[in-house]
């Protein structure tokens, strides 16, 4: 998962200046111009890589320090000295000197008690931010698509209201002309003005919409519409997506247990596993020294030249008794285990209700499929009325309006079913 991640970190470094400027016209680009400008990825990606250098390995040689001192006497003789401390594991570490008068000396200490847990929990809070810049990743990526589909679709019914009402407007005129020559009644000409006053008060709604949409784009890509150059895409291009889509997601492997909430609460029942482990009853301290100095003019190494000296040592204090915090500790993990299952069940419901979204979404997108294609036919029709001279150019238009109102609808609820079909990824 690490190396995924280093790939996707890369990548977006590689494409940070290609996608300024950048035309949207994909769904893909939005994906990844959405990646590319989220500050809150950002911020994931950051923690990922501080989680991943704070890991530590199985030797703590990244702890070797190191000193060089120098001292003088009442004789000013000046004295130098050079140190190293190399520790191993934390129970074992060696050091070493050597002065300026070819005389050193190496030591070893071992603490067989000292245990720590702090190299699980580095781990863990690795795990936990690579699962949280996962999900975070698709989030970010279905909140821009959402976004900007909802862009589109009140940018279509925008101007397809807009065409309506012009046509409502004519034929209202054309409807008091009609009762100025006493061809028409009353009645008929305010039931046009009707019309026309519905049409422009559903054309105000619509504006009102688009300019909520271009704010939630605003706030999403954080960019303007001019400067992230976004293009609607067809009809046609949205159902390849959402075909491509449903080849790469199958509903019955979502699975409750894989979402953040639920994968991260696991890692703290780990968490609090480790702690509970790590904390003894009695916790004292046992020390082991040993050191070897190696004497001024020292030709060889024996038993004769060599000069050594070894230490125990046994600390406690009232301190080191530790029963009441491992009791604390394992009501902890209970909770923790609680929380865990919790967790789970709320994803097992969210679950259920994203796949019954998907369900619904889907007959939406078929009724929606069958009613644009029974306007068209009624548009096909009037056009060929028209042409018998049996319907006037206002009927044939207004047929073509409805065609068109039941298009933008019908992308509208692709647009509903491709984003119900991503709202599955988190659970894969």
């Amino acid at each position: 998962m690490s190396f995924k991640y280093l790939i996707v970190l890369g990548l977006l470094i590689l494409s940070r200046f290609g996608l300024e400027g950048q035309s949207l016209d994909s769904l893909e680009s939005i994906k990844n111009y959405a990646l590319e400008n989220s500050t809150e990825y950002k911020r994931v990606l950051l923690d990922v890589a501080i989680a991943r250098n704070q890991l530590d390995g199985i030797l703590n040689l990244d702890e070797t320090s190191f000193s060089l001192s120098t001292d003088s006497d009442e004789d000013e003789d000046w004295t130098s000295t050079a140190a190293v401390s190399l520790p191993l594991i934390d129970q074992l570490g060696f050091s070493g000197s050597i002065n300026n008068d070819a005389s050193g000396s190496l030591g070893l200490s071992f603490s067989p008690l000292t245990h720590s847990d702090s190299r699980e929990q580095l781990q863990i809070n690795y795990d936990v931010a690579l699962l949280l810049a996962e999900e975070t990743a698709v989030l970010t990526e279905n909140k821009a698509l959402s976004a900007v589909l909802n862009w589109m679709t009140y940018s279509q019914q925008l101007a397809v209201q807009e065409e309506i009402v012009t046509v409502k407007e004519t034929v209202y005129r054309d409807q008091k002309i009609r009762y100025e020559a006493g061809e028409a009644t009353l009645d008929d000409v305010r039931d046009d003005l009707v019309d026309w006053t519905e049409a422009r008060t559903a054309l105000s709604n619509m504006q009102v919409l688009l300019r909520a949409g271009e704010s939630e784009l605003l706030q999403t890509l954080g960019t303007s519409l001019d400067a992230a150059g976004i293009e609607i895409i067809s009809t046609e291009d949205l159902m390849s997506d959402l075909d491509n889509l449903k080849k790469s997601i199958t509903p019955e492997s979502a699975n409750p247990s894989s979402v953040y909430d639920v994968t991260s609460s696991y890692k703290n029942v780990e968490r609090s596993e480790h702690t509970l482990s790590n904390t003894w009853i009695f916790d004292p301290e046992v020390n082991m020294t040993g050191s070897i100095t190696i004497p001024l003019g020292s030709s060889s190494l024996s038993s004769d030249t060599l000069e050594w000296e070894a230490g125990i040592e046994f600390v406690f204090s009232l301190d080191d008794w530790q029963g009441k915090e491992k009791e604390l500790n394992r009501q902890d993990l209970e909770l923790s285990r609680l929380e865990s299952k919790q967790a789970e069940m709320e994803s097992r419901l969210n679950l259920q209700q994203v796949l019954i979204t998907l369900e619904t979404s889907q007959q939406n997108s078929t009724l929606a499929e069958l009613e644009m294609e029974q306007s068209r036919e009624l548009y096909d029709e009037a056009l060929f009325l028209q042409e018998a001279g049996e319907y006037s150019s206002a009927e044939t238009e207004d047929a073509r309006l409805l065609y068109e109102q039941a298009r933008v609808n019908y992308f509208d609820m692709l647009a509903e079913e491709y984003m119900a079909w991503r709202a599955l990824m988190p659970y894969l």
